[in-house]
């Protein structure tokens, strides 16, 4: 069957393992900018031989980055379009909700929030929006915020949180404030050129029994092995490092945390967005914007819960949850 878009791999020479620095890795994708259409061009993804790590050949260099990012990028500003759902569709959403709240991941991510108070200092590195940073003070904790969208650091500052650029000597304003005792990373981890670095400045805030929850796309997942260059965590090119669970434990193990949890996430949306995009590259959905959003559909999230449930159970659901404590 004819494919849509099918590119040749690049002839350009192949960049080491920017998290293990193995200079061994073979082509996993050549893919473009799908979820949000800001170009055209065409990126090649690997992944590395000794660790699984998934990470761009030759990616954008940083200071390009932003003509990636839509003004509206969801990792930032994201609002549930409810409207557009069929009544089906919104239950089904409800339930799948439900179960997640039954695994391992949920508790945990409960369990970090709910252990807060008044004395911590939350540090939520690609904070976006503020939702986590809201959760916490709620809880009476001090709030900082880092990201790369300046609009979005003046409503935080303008909220009552410490919102402070990802471009700035954040680390040194967080010591500043006296350190971090609760650590978040939602998603971020994939946006940076150099993950062993950021973490190393992340544990460079992080005071004695410090906290740490991160999550990031699991490239050894179901929908990473399953769909390839369709699996909707590439992102590309927003994605530049998909680092992989052995790989990150020993990054934050190198830094001075000690993991004490690792899990996957019983997630159905990704199997289904993942199947709209290989559906839509084989031609057996004509519309991109329906395959894009096919998590949205009752059905297709139904069809996917089991097999991330599945997943999850086997430690390959396709997103990955980290928690550590600072030594």
């Amino acid at each position: 069957m004819n494919t849509r878009n099918d590119p040749k791999p690049s002839q350009l020479p192949r960049n080491a393992c920017p998290a293990c620095a193995c200079e061994q890795a073979k082509v996993f994708a050549l893919t473009s900018d799908i979820a949000h259409e800001t170009s055209d061009e065409t990126f090649e993804y690997l992944r590395c031989s000794r660790c699984s790590t998934i990470f761009i050949n030759h990616p954008p260099v940083p200071e390009k980055m932003g003509r990636f990012y839509p003004e509206q990028y969801d990792q930032h500003v994201f609002s549930l379009d409810t409207e557009s759902q069929g009544r089906l569709d919104r239950l089904a959403e409800k339930f799948h909700a439900k179960i997640c709240c039954r695994y391992p991941f949920f508790k945990l991510r409960q369990n970090f929030f709910n252990r807060m108070s008044p004395d911590d200092l939350f540090l939520d590195y690609g904070c976006g929006a503020g939702e986590a940073l809201n959760q916490a003070r709620a809880r009476g904790a001090q709030t900082v915020g880092v990201d790369f969208v300046d609009a979005l650091l003046d409503e935080l500052n303008k909220q009552g949180h410490r919102g402070l650029s990802a471009t700035s000597d954040w680390a040194s304003d967080v010591l500043a404030l006296g350190g971090a005792s609760k650590i978040r990373l939602n998603h971020s981890l994939e946006h940076v050129h150099d993950p062993r670095s950021l973490l190393k400045q992340i544990a460079a805030t992080a005071n004695p029994g410090c906290r740490l929850q991160l999550s990031v796309p699991n490239p050894q997942g179901l929908s990473a092995t399953l769909f390839g260059r369709s699996w909707w965590g590439l992102e590309a090119p927003r994605h530049l490092v998909l680092v992989s669970a052995k790989q990150i434990c020993s990054f934050l193990e190198e830094v001075g945390f000690k993991v004490t949890d690792v899990c996957t996430e019983p997630t159905g949306k990704d199997i289904a967005r993942s199947f709209g995009l290989a559906g839509w590259r084989h031609s057996l959905l004509r519309d991109k914007n329906v395959a894009r959003n096919l998590h949205r559909n009752g059905l297709a999230l139904m069809l996917g819960l089991p097999l991330g449930m599945a997943a999850a159970m086997a430690g390959r659901g396709d997103r990955l949850h980290i928690y550590a404590e600072r030594a």
